[in-house]
């Protein structure tokens, strides 16, 4: 490996590597097994980001994470397989806060540029959590296809990562209720003079009424085609293939069909899709390809940002969370207000797919609404 420091895209890592950072004589590996043809930390990787080749959004996710810890042990002259519990606890910290800045963070641009760089600054604890939990996936397979002795993330991950995921509470990153109005209202005055913006509006409507009454997540929106409405006994559902590459299917409420025959009629189509259409939800302004999780993120981030700059006068902190918000908040948001609205927690689950009922208490603020409101009959008086 050159003295230098190392900062390439996975894929281009094998040629910098020598015998002490390829991981074939690597501390954790295990003595063959019989059950894997990998012979370095590069053949354990692709064969576990090969097994999301389906779902290429969780695979891209899944590659940033391992690149980025690859890059750590490399840099620090060991191999991934040389890694140990310690070790862990040190790239905890280095995800706070990766030194040095100017090695490890840039603005984002394409892989195969030289400024490319793994990260785009410190993360956030919600993203710590999730690389962690990544990682401890990755190791968990690689010790399960006989590759590792043992997995360094597990004891880390049960003892800190659910400790912090527990504590986390209620979730928050969502728009309260008058925030998400404020929203809609500036998105239906947005002005429609010229074709352009006619096209921008008009898509801009129905991305937000998915976003908003489905709940979706940002490569679901991306990755499925209108065909995915579907039909049965009379009632419209959306069939999505989601996390995990796991199909579900969600009911479709009266104002998704109404925005759905709206936004088709607009492009001139039928009202409601058949079971061979294949055109994606989201398409570029000339209806030639899908628009990538990237391009939907950004017209989202713009929207908010948009609005925001209308906010800042009257309510900075609204502006505020309007700029912080993003694609997943609208998740959170579909799925916060359906929780207020009283939607059976049952239902609430399955429409979210969330593995766990837990995970979609974290939603239910009605409990601590009422406490707010009990809480305010104490007073500095007694009058």
């Amino acid at each position: 490996m050159p003295g230098d420091f190392l900062i390439v895209p996975l894929e281009n890592l094998p040629r910098y590597l020598d015998d002490e950072t390829d991981g074939s004589r690597g501390a954790n590996r295990q003595e063959d097994s019989g059950r894997t043809a990998a012979r370095t930390d590069y053949d354990a990787i692709m064969i576990w980001l090969n097994r999301f080749e389906t779902s290429p959004y969780t695979q891209q996710n899944y590659r940033k994470e391992i690149e980025r810890l690859y890059l750590w042990a490399i840099n620090r002259g060991t191999a991934l397989s040389d890694l140990t519990l310690e070790d862990m606890e040190e790239y905890k910290l280095f995800l706070k806060d990766p030194q040095p800045a100017d090695e490890w963070c840039g603005a984002p641009v394409a892989r195969d540029k030289v400024n490319w760089r793994p990260f785009a600054g410190a993360l956030s604890a919600a993203s710590q959590n999730q690389s962690l939990t990544i990682l401890n996936t990755c190791f968990g397979f690689m010790t399960q296809m006989g590759y590792l002795k043992y997995n360094p993330m597990q004891l880390l991950f049960k003892r800190d990562l659910r400790q912090q995921i527990n504590k986390t509470g209620k979730i928050e990153r969502y728009l309260e209720h008058d925030l998400w109005d404020f929203l809609w209202e500036f998105i239906n005055a947005q002005p429609r003079t010229t074709d352009k913006e006619r096209d921008e509006y008009e898509r801009r409507l129905f991305l937000f009424s998915l976003l908003y009454l489905l709940a979706p997540r940002l490569s679901e929106v991306a990755l499925h085609q209108m065909n995915s409405f579907v039909e049965e006994r009379g009632k419209w559902w959306w069939r999505v293939t989601g996390k995990g590459n796991k199909t579900a299917k969600i009911p479709v409420p009266e104002d998704m069909l109404v925005a759905l025959k709206r936004y088709r009629g607009y492009l001139g189509l039928p009202a409601l899709p058949s079971p061979e259409e294949e055109r994606p939800l989201i398409m570029d302004l000339r209806g030639q390809h899908a628009l990538t999780p990237k391009s939907i993120y950004l017209i989202v981030k713009q929207t908010l940002a948009d609005a925001a700059d209308q906010a800042q006068t009257r309510s900075p902190q609204r502006a505020q969370k309007l700029r912080q918000a993003s694609t997943h908040w609208m998740r959170h948001t579909s799925i916060t207000h359906q929780a207020d609205k009283g939607v059976d927690i049952r239902h609430l689950k399955a429409t979210a797919r969330h593995a766990s009922i837990t995970t979609t208490q974290r939603y239910m603020h009605a409990e601590e609404d009422a406490w707010h409101e009990d809480i305010n009959k104490h007073r500095r008086t007694s009058k």
